[in-house]
């Protein structure tokens, strides 16, 4: 199951997950499981 927070940050657009990513880039993302080919991510 794919982490809440995760998706959370996802849904906030890509520059929000951008600047996450850049920031915590140890962590490994866990989107598993979630359809995500409807979502408008940009």
């Amino acid at each position: 199951m794919a982490n809440p927070e995760h998706l959370k940050i996802l849904k906030q657009g890509v520059e929000v997950w951008n600047k996450w990513r850049e920031k915590e880039h140890m962590i490994q993302p866990d989107l598993e499981r979630v359809d995500l080919r409807k979502s408008d991510l940009f």
